[in-house]
């Protein structure tokens, strides 16, 4: 049984639409369940079974591959209404008990739990609907989800580790981070997350993102933090290669680069509140920097390869909030932010800009000692 994969979906922002308005919040479940079972259609007959109740749905599949491809379909359905949730996948069964009928697949050390409820359920005088399940990794499944801080699915590391398993997903799914604790930015923790298609990564879903991110930071700082784990998701998941980014080459400027990149590279002034007050954006800047590295790396970045790596490390030295992580901190920076390799080729370009800005000062000074 244990070839079965659970996984476990929470709708996010249910509370505040609540406290709005009731009809609101009627319509975000109304939503986020009739996503589900539309997407639904995925699977064939008897390769899962949903149970939602109230904001949240247990999932279980026969296929993993499948239930990512699920879970990314309503993804796509929600997040251009604003919607958004976080999950977990990892492996196991359900095991439900409907009606508290009886059930030998159960563990036999849960059967007199469930033999317990049989007897409560028959003495009632009263209608009771409801769904017990006697899975033993169901608790994992939740806390998984509970643990990350993030819009994302988390996914059980156990899988990520089974090499034949990760085979299977390895196209479907990227490296994220999400920050686990509230009061602090510095301590992040990565995970794997289902990739962002390239519908997903449409300007408008993206602008709604920053939007949100922008929104919640000005009412709710500790749970604007959750917007950093989608962004960074899809930074992941950009195809950078084939020329998608045009550099002048005369003063190293982007004439053309993906949305997502435009918006980051320039984040400090199309989201001026966001940069002034929020924290843990950075990562935006050095995950963005790494992605980068890594296709200059791999000759992957078309015909400026070089350039286009270096004009983006020089635009993101021009801010003092990412450039201190980059002059003063760089060997400390976590391998999950900037890749091992990449901070050799990263610093390496570091001190040619130096020496070019030093070069700059020199010429500058010496055509002022000169007007002298």
């Amino acid at each position: 049984m244990e070839n079965k994969f659970i996984c476990f979906i929470d709708l996010l922002g249910t509370k505040e639409y609540a406290e709005e308005n009731s009809e609101f919040y009627v319509e975000a479940l109304s939503t986020f369940q009739t996503s589900l079972i539309e997407k639904s259609s995925l699977f064939e007959k008897d390769e899962a079974e949903i149970y939602f109740f109230s904001d949240c749905a247990y999932i279980q599949a026969s296929d993993v591959q499948k239930l990512i491809k699920f879970l990314q379909a309503v993804r796509s359905n929600l997040s251009p209404l604003q919607y958004y949730f976080k999950g977990s996948i990892t492996q196991g069964v359900l095991s439900p008990i409907t009606g508290f009928e009886k059930n030998d697949a159960i563990a036999p050390n849960l059967r007199p739990s469930l033999t317990s409820l049989q007897q409560s359920y028959k003495k009632t005088k009263i209608k009771i609907h409801g769904t017990i399940f006697f899975g033993l990794k169901i608790g994992k499944a939740y806390l998984l989800q509970e643990k990350l801080k993030g819009i994302g699915i988390y996914i059980d590391k156990d899988i990520i580790n089974n090499e034949s398993l990760f085979n299977d997903i390895k196209d479907l799914i990227v490296k994220s981070i999400h920050l686990p604790n509230s009061s602090s930015t510095k301590d992040i923790e990565s995970f794997y997350d289902i990739k962002y298609n390239e519908a997903e990564l449409d300007d408008n879903n993206l602008e709604l993102i920053f939007k949100n991110y922008g929104r919640t930071n000005r009412r709710y700082k500790s749970v604007s933090r959750y917007y950093i784990t989608p962004l960074i998701s899809c930074i992941n998941s950009l195809n950078l290669s084939d020329n998608k980014i045009v550099v002048n080459k005369e003063n190293n400027e982007f004439i053309e680069s993906p949305f997502l990149v435009n918006k980051i590279r320039n984040f400090n002034r199309y989201y001026n509140d966001i940069y002034r007050t929020s924290s843990g954006f950075e990562y935006l800047f050095l995950i963005l920097l790494n992605k980068i590295y890594l296709e200059k790396d791999n000759n992957l970045l078309g015909d400026n390869n070089d350039i286009i790596a270096q004009s983006f490390l020089e635009s993101i030295l021009k801010l003092s909030k990412v450039s201190k992580y980059i002059i003063s901190n760089f060997d400390h920076l976590s391998t999950d932010i900037i890749a091992k390799n990449n901070k050799k080729l990263i610093l390496d370009d570091f001190e040619a800009l130096e020496l070019k800005h030093e070069k700059k000062r020199e010429k500058l000074k010496l055509k002022k000692n000169n007007r002298a």
